[in-house]
């Protein structure tokens, strides 16, 4: 039972990631006057989301004292492995010539967004317990 809320756990949290992110561009590409999105984009955008949720799923199992470490180490792996990706796809698709920018842009500013809050929740507690004890 334990192992399907995890897995309904996981895949809810790269919908929510991935509906975040695609707003997100979609919001960037129409103030930039691009008005259409390709089937291809959302799949690696879909990619992208899932990749991030492993590494979140990850380093809830790796413990790393240092809030910020650990944001920090879980970051600059995940981009990697997605600047990997985007490399690998560019053997079989031609890539724009900001598709680095594009995906780091795309990736870092929900990263920032998620980091802070859950770096927020995590001070809030442990200065909750600090309180308590």
């Amino acid at each position: 039972m334990k192992t399907r809320q995890k897995i309904i756990s996981v895949i809810s949290y790269i919908c929510i990631l991935f509906t975040i992110t695609t707003v997100i561009s979609s919001i960037r590409q129409l103030t930039q006057g691009i008005e259409y999105d390709t089937n291809s984009h959302i799949l690696l955008r879909m990619a992208i989301c899932i990749i991030a949720i492993i590494f979140i799923v990850i380093f809830k199992k790796i413990r790393i004292r240092n809030i910020y470490l650990r944001a920090l180490v879980q970051y600059i792996l995940s981009t990697g492995c997605i600047f990997l990706l985007i490399y690998f796809l560019g053997f079989f698709t031609e890539l724009s010539k900001t598709a680095y920018r594009d995906v780091f842009l795309n990736y870092t500013i929900p990263f920032i967004i998620i980091a802070t809050v859950i770096i927020f929740k995590s001070k809030r507690k442990t200065d909750k317990q600090a309180l308590d004890v």
